[in-house]
């Protein structure tokens, strides 16, 4: 999977489906009684689009909800929304250097995906374009 902007002058590689579906499934989990505050980074998820119009928004809301899943433990992530209990595939052999929920999630070549995802965010805005998930 892969985020790329509209005039296809960036994209993020994520890697496979597990890693786009894991960071959905543990912010509608776990940042679910915020989805009001949130509600940009909630329809970015769910369309898997966000119009040029909405990337500053959404990026700012992206820096909150890594400021939050910061504050939660790595076991607290989410493979499976339906059984939040369940472990990832990889289970719990995870680098030291992931300290939370916060960086817990990497893209294809080993970047921070939420801050990856925050930085195509605000390009788009400043460039005028969409961004999506292909």
């Amino acid at each position: 999977m892969t985020i790329i902007s509209s005039d296809g002058r960036y994209s993020i590689p994520m890697g496979g489906v597990a890693v786009w579906d894991t960071l959905c499934a543990t912010i509608r989990v776990r940042l679910k009684d915020s989805k009001k505050e949130l509600s940009h980074v909630f329809a970015f998820i769910e369309k898997e689009k966000c119009k040029n119009k909405d990337c500053m928004e959404t990026a700012k809301e992206f820096n909150l909800v890594r400021d939050a899943l910061s504050r939660l433990d790595p076991s607290q992530i989410v493979y499976d929304e339906k059984d939040p209990s369940k472990l990832p595939p990889w289970g719990n052999d995870i680098s030291p250097v992931i300290t939370s929920c916060g960086n817990y999630l990497t893209t294809g070549d080993g970047n921070d995906l939420l801050a990856e995802i925050v930085k195509i965010l605000v390009i788009a805005a400043y460039t005028k374009a969409d961004v999506e998930i292909t």
